[in-house]
């Protein structure tokens, strides 16, 4: 007896990956995670932008005191791998509504200023509002 699971729209968004029931070898159902490639480069780009913050204050602080440094140099390097990340988060297709999130995401940080949302454009301020609504979505 072949019987299908009821997914429910919650179960497939949880944890920001879709889940989708497939019917397996001699009838069994198993479930299939869909990973939106746009998370893993987001987290690859996060966590090289906080390693070229941390070198960036290195080379900072020890520019103060010797001058141009290697550490600028490494600095500099990671930070062209973030734009080149970047650029592959522009270019790659959203799969799931994470991904378009991702997108969002990145973006905003592009346009956003310090400041209170209020004094904020209002084209940031809708791209805010969309950026909240595709995280909601995708939780």
């Amino acid at each position: 007896m072949n019987i299908m699971k009821q997914i429910s729209r919650r179960e497939i968004m949880v944890g920001g990956a879709a889940t989708v029931a497939t019917l397996g070898v001699g009838g069994d159902v198993r479930a299939k995670a869909i990973v939106d490639p746009l998370v893993e480069l987001e987290r690859q780009r996060n966590e090289i932008q906080e390693e070229a913050s941390r070198r960036q204050d290195q080379a900072d602080e020890l520019e103060d005191r010797l001058g141009f440094t290697a550490l600028q140099e490494q600095s500099d390097a990671l930070w062209e791998r973030s734009f080149e990340i970047e650029e592959q988060i522009r270019s790659t297709p959203a799969t799931t509504v994470e991904g378009l999130a991702v997108k969002l995401r990145v973006t905003l940080e592009k346009h956003r200023t310090q400041g209170a949302e209020e004094d904020l454009d209002w084209d940031v301020r809708l791209l805010l509002a969309a950026t909240r609504d595709a995280e909601r979505l995708a939780a």
